[in-house]
């Protein structure tokens, strides 16, 4: 069982720590099993057991699911994996979650499901899938794009409003995919390979 834990950062205490169910913390784990909401620092999702907990009630998890029980299909559930990663838009009010071959978004206050982004690509046709997961999910600062990257190097840009795919590139050649993320004024995007390079590109 995995446990996050919550520390003050001018005591060094333990404030609080969250039992969150089936480990996401594998040896290959995604690196972004879990996300904190930028508008709620006491909001926590997993993205293992697709709950959000708060740090504040006594580790008992907020009643909204993700999805709701009338939206859970059989493909999503078998994609959805310890390795899946997910993250909170900056406005707090969207959450994407990443299993084998799609990615998911939800409106974070009530649970419904705002797209199904079919983000498997043509060429990992025949390729085992556990080579091409997700390894970095990311939003910009207006919340109004979408970044996802594969461990093949792949990123891929999303139209919040429309669900609609912007531009997909190998950023990597063959790399994994480390860290993804844009500077403050949403205009760039930033990707880090397995290789140890560093990438900027233009957002437009």
């Amino acid at each position: 069982m995995g446990k996050t834990k919550f520390w003050d950062v001018k005591t060094g205490k333990v404030i609080r720590q969250l039992n969150e169910g089936r480990g996401s913390f594998g040896s290959r784990g995604c690196q972004q099993s879990l996300a904190i909401n930028p508008t709620d620092s006491t909001q926590v999702f997993y993205a293992s057991n697709l709950s959000v907990y708060n740090s504040s009630s006594k580790n008992k998890p907020i009643t909204v699911s993700f999805p709701k029980e009338d939206a859970r299909d059989s493909v999503f559930l078998f994609g959805l994996s310890y390795e899946s990663c997910t993250a909170f838009s900056p406005d707090g009010k969207i959450i994407a979650v990443s299993s084998i071959d799609d990615l998911y978004i939800w409106q974070s206050t009530t649970g419904d499901r705002l797209y199904r982004l079919p983000a498997q690509l043509a060429d990992d046709k025949l390729i085992d899938k556990s080579h091409t997961s997700y390894e970095y999910l990311a939003f910009s600062p207006d919340s109004q794009i979408f970044v996802s990257g594969k461990s093949d190097g792949t990123i891929q840009l999303w139209d919040m409003k429309n669900g609609k795919e912007i531009s997909k590139t190998t950023a990597h050649s063959q790399q994994h995919i480390r860290f993804l993320g844009f500077t403050p004024d949403g205009t760039t995007l930033i990707s880090i390979g397995g290789e140890g390079t560093i990438k900027l590109w233009e957002v437009r």
